[in-house]
């Protein structure tokens, strides 16, 4: 009994991290291009995932994170997405194992989309050491990095911009 309430409750508590992302239909948009989500459950080898979630800050500066939308394709390898233009976006990569060992590495970065504008992020890394990147895509496809400023974890699963 205590098992299925314990694993109830955290189930609960993981649900409530993200939510579904819907897109702005009207106003300023720009454009982000993310990397798939990848998840390898496994109770007895071990669970891996490496994971980017976003979010689109208040007047706060503050933002709860939405899971990536999921790719049309299951061989896609990023999933592009439309957000509101001239307000703080934040992001997170999260990676962990826990085959070997548990390790994981969260990483965050925030960014003002500009209107029309298309971004790429990019990440890289494993399980103990990750880095998150975002470059500007012009319209010739050429790339150029885009500096993030910092992000601070909140209660309640709330980043906020500082």
């Amino acid at each position: 009994m205590k098992k299925s309430t314990l694993l109830t409750t955290a189930l609960l508590f993981l649900v409530s991290c993200a939510g579904h992302y819907q897109p702005p239909t009207q106003g300023k948009v720009a454009y982000l291009e993310l990397p798939v989500s990848k998840e390898n459950l496994d109770w007895i080898k071990g669970s891996s995932a490496t994971k980017i979630h976003f979010g689109i800050a208040g007047e706060d500066g503050c933002a709860r994170l939405h899971n990536i939308v999921e790719p049309t394709n299951k061989d896609d390898k990023n999933v592009s997405i439309i957000i509101p233009a001239n307000k703080p976006i934040i992001l997170r990569f999260l990676t962990y194992d826990t085959g070997n060992g548990i390790g994981n590495c969260t990483v965050k970065g925030a960014f003002i989309a500009k209107e029309g504008n298309k971004y790429q992020v990019l990440k890289f890394g494993n399980e103990y050491k990750c880095g998150l990147g975002l470059v500007e895509v012009n319209k010739n496809g050429k790339k150029h990095p885009v500096i993030m400023d910092k992000v601070q974890q909140m209660p309640f699963f709330n980043f906020c911009k500082i």
